[in-house]
């Protein structure tokens, strides 16, 4: 809520409640049927367009017309007019259309009855922004009058989204009446708001003390109502808190909502009347992405060898801003498994340094996982290249689209895939800024994951600090523990540089004997490569438990005891875990000196990490 471009201007106090969010989305017609009176009561219906080139805008004010569907008391003469509401200009007004034969022909196309002559209609081609629509009343007349936005060109790379509308709220006739279509053929997900408390913030006079909320279909079933928003049901208050939509004032209304395609009406209505705000939101279409992702500060250290040599971006698949934009929405996208209820990040979720919590991941079916889900912090840097813990996949681009396509993590086909992304009209502008074109490939999807995947880069730890500082920012403890990694312990034999990742060996940490899951050895067949799993980096450690390929420590404290006495003795166990004779090593910590690994560990946790929005659900 950007209040300080507001002020108490009240052109823009229906958009200061909208400002810095944007929901690109399949409405195709938003309109509002409200008293139009004088002074701070005139109707203000505000909306978005949003995309990459220019969008055909049909904005219309009814009133004469009204009284053949039996709304009595109705504006006679309509003044309608479309301002900029950051500077207030005047981009286009009208008060008779008086059959132009331009509009005519552009209402007809969409399928619209034109309007009495004395009613007002607006034509024009707008660039991405937010804009205001005002209707009046001419010479001061009043009534109820009807406001409404077109998307005259659906498809196009700029979408029209969201609809919001300030004015009075009166009894009878003079409820206001709010209108949306959803368009496309998949059920959407929407919010609808009745706010008018909050309005007096923006300098708004003779506020609706207490709105009401109603949405009815086109047969006229209420489906949902709402007086106070915190008084529904827990999982609804749930989702409109998840949204970031809570109204601020508990008196004012609020309900999320799943709607099949078609017409819906929402009426707003409370007692002592008074002036209101109706909004309706798209919730499964994407806010916008903020941040850096093709050119992230990094230490020095990782422009230089070695680590600088671990980098597996491939020259055909550079990081861009808009592949790894498109790459975030896909990533946390229901729509990519088969019954639409998991997401890339529901197994690697941010707050978990991007792993599951759960020791095997859940899939669409309710299916576990083989294995646990690898932390994806600082994935870009793995000089043997190859993903997943077996190294099955050759390159990050392969890795991306096997989950989406296995039987039990998200179930669907390539083909599958492609439709789905591509049935989602927010998918061409996305598609579009990353490749140019809005056609959706499954290797466009496979790149743009890719991008996004390599974009989540952790350098902003203790121990980031520490480099730069000879580590005169550690703890005692902490320094020993360092101590320890990089000597009697040799840690940074497998967890090599400070990207805490290995060089050119793949390694066999003594976990068993026999191994039950063979790691590479089940891929191979080979009995020399029995228990050979990739090492994970260590950035953001402490975030990702449980830990190993099965998850079977669940604490950073049963890894390093793991490593200090039970290591198992494996034909395969690689040497630095092996002492002078062959065997596993004792390293016979003491627990002070345990404790003091621990501490080190954590030391490489990035606490932005878990809260930077480029790396956050775009939903």
């Amino acid at each position: 809520m950007r209040v300080s471009h507001c002020g108490r201007s009240l052109l823009l106090a229906a958009w200061c409640l909208l400002a810095g969010r944007a929901f690109a989305g399949h409405l195709v017609n938003l309109s509002t049927r409200v008293s139009v009176e004088t002074g701070d009561s005139v109707a203000i219906a505000g909306f978005v367009v949003q995309g990459t080139g220019t969008k055909q805008v049909l904005i219309r004010a009814l009133g004469p017309s009204l009284q053949a569907a039996g709304v009595s008391g109705a504006l006679a003469d309509p003044s309608l007019r479309l301002v900029n509401p950051s500077t207030g200009a005047v981009l286009a007004s009208n008060d008779n259309w008086n059959f132009d034969a331009t509009l005519s022909a552009r209402q007809t196309a969409l399928g619209l009855s034109l309007p009495l002559a004395s009613e007002a209609v607006i034509a024009l081609a707008l660039e991405p922004g937010s804009y205001t629509a005002i209707v009046s009343g001419a010479n001061g007349a009043t009534g109820i009058g009807l406001v409404e936005v077109y998307d005259a060109e659906t498809g196009a790379p700029s979408a029209l989204i969201n609809l919001t509308t300030r004015g009075p709220v009166r009894s009878g006739a003079g409820v206001m009446i709010g209108g949306f279509v959803i368009g496309g053929t998949t059920p959407k997900r929407v919010l609808v708001r009745a706010l008018g408390p909050s309005l007096s913030a923006f300098g708004v006079p003779g506020v609706l003390a207490n709105p009401g909320l109603e949405v009815i279909d086109a047969a006229g079933t209420r489906l949902a109502q709402n007086d106070d928003w915190q008084t529904q049901a827990a999982d609804l208050v749930s989702a409109v808190r998840a949204a970031s939509l809570a109204p601020t004032q508990t008196a004012e209304a609020a309900l999320p909502l799943t709607l099949a395609p078609g017409a819906y009406t929402v009426l707003v209505n409370g007692a002592g009347g008074g002036n209101a705000l109706v909004e309706v939101y798209d919730l499964d279409s994407p806010s916008p992405t903020p941040g850096n992702y093709a050119r992230p500060t990094l230490p020095a250290g990782f422009t230089q060898p070695p680590i600088v040599g671990q980098d597996n971006t491939p020259a055909a698949n550079p990081t861009t801003d808009a592949g790894a934009a498109l790459g975030r929405v896909l990533f946390y996208d229901q729509r990519l498994s088969a019954n639409r209820t998991i997401a890339c990040a529901s197994c690697h979720q941010q707050a978990h340094g991007f792993s599951d919590p759960r020791a095997f991941s859940v899939g669409f079916a309710g299916g576990l996982t083989g294995r646990n889900s690898m932390g994806l912090s600082n994935a870009r840097w793995y000089q043997r290249r190859a993903f997943f813990w077996d190294e099955r996949a050759a390159t990050l681009e392969d890795q991306v689209l096997q989950p989406i396509q296995n039987a039990v993590e998200m179930g669907l086909t390539l083909p599958e895939l492609v439709n789905r992304v591509a049935a989602e009209p927010f998918y061409a502008t996305l598609f579009r800024n990353a490749f140019g074109t809005p056609d959706v490939t499954s290797d466009r999807i496979s790149r743009a994951l890719a991008q996004f995947v390599r974009s989540i880069v952790s350098t902003n730890s203790k121990y980031d600090a520490g480099v730069a500082s000879n580590f005169a920012n550690f703890t005692p403890e902490e320094n020993l523990g360092r101590q320890l990694f990089n000597g009697r312990g040799n840690c940074n034999a497998c967890h090599a540089t400070d990207n805490f990742v290995p060089g050119a060996p793949i390694f066999n940490n003594g976990l068993e004997n026999p191994y039950v899951d063979k790691g590479v050895g089940a891929l191979t067949g080979r009995p020399q490569d029995e228990g050979l799993f990739k090492v994970p980096s260590l950035r953001n450690i402490e975030l990702t438990a449980p830990y190993m390929h099965d998850g079977r420590f669940a604490t950073l404290e049963q890894v390093v005891d793991f490593y200090d006495r039970g290591v198992v003795a494996h034909p395969n166990l690689s040497g630095p875990l092996r002492n002078g004779a062959g065997n596993p090593r004792r390293l016979n910590l003491t627990p002070a000196e345990r404790s003091a690994l621990v501490a080190f560990l954590k030391t490489l946790t990035d606490p932005s990490l878990a809260t930077d929005r480029k790396f956050a659900d775009p939903f």
